[in-house]
């Protein structure tokens, strides 16, 4: 999607901004995510999934994405959102950014060619940084690209059986010792015994 001549231009912080948005934000509501590998929602959530963030789909008509569940609302999230990325038409937006101000979100982001002011009016007003007409994606290879493999080298996994107290356990401990949940999976053994779950934790920035 393209910005028309007569649309409004993107809204763009400066990069140094937008960096430290990227860098301190870890959960990412994505509205409007396809489960279709081709759609650019698919693309740009994997490489978000991909690069560190949580990424929470947020599309009705979706059940999972990328091994999230995903939500009717933001209002049905339940947990802290810290960047709300939109891939609807500009005309939806303004009912997006009122939910994003509804559940505390730190920033609206319209991805390329969507924008729209009366959002931006909304999301400011309830105190959100403001992104439109660009891409998430881009602008974080753009911006934080090359510094990615160093972050991800200070990452650690580790693999715990699955007890009655834990992952409960473990997982109220991350912030305690200086790490934080980046993701949790659970898997059989391979002779199909004990449950395992599987964490991956990273530094608290």
């Amino acid at each position: 999607m393209t910005v028309a001549s007569d649309e409004p231009a993107p809204v763009v912080p400066g990069d140094p901004e937008l960096r430290s948005l990227l860098e301190t934000a870890r959960t990412i509501a994505v509205v409007g995510l396809s489960s279709k590998p081709d759609r650019h929602s698919y693309r740009v959530a994997s490489y978000l999934q991909d690069v560190g963030y949580r990424i929470i789909p947020v599309n009705p008509s979706e059940s999972r994405v990328l091994g999230e569940r995903a939500h009717a609302a933001l209002g049905e999230v339940g947990g802290p959102i810290d960047i709300v990325d939109v891939f609807r038409r500009p005309e939806h937006t303004p009912a997006i950014a009122r939910q994003a101000v509804d559940v505390g979100a730190r920033a609206l982001w319209l991805q390329l060619g969507i924008v729209n002011e009366e959002s931006g009016r909304i999301a400011r007003a309830g105190g959100l940084t403001v992104v439109m007409g660009i891409c998430l994606m881009v602008e974080h290879e753009r911006l934080l690209g090359s510094e990615r493999g160093l972050l991800m080298q200070k990452w650690e996994y580790f693999v715990a059986p699955l007890l009655p107290h834990n992952p409960g356990e473990i997982l109220n401990s991350f912030g305690q010792d200086g790490w934080e949940l980046v993701g949790v999976l659970q898997q059989q053994t391979p002779a199909g015994g004990t449950s395992l779950v599987a964490y991956l934790k990273r530094p608290v920035a």
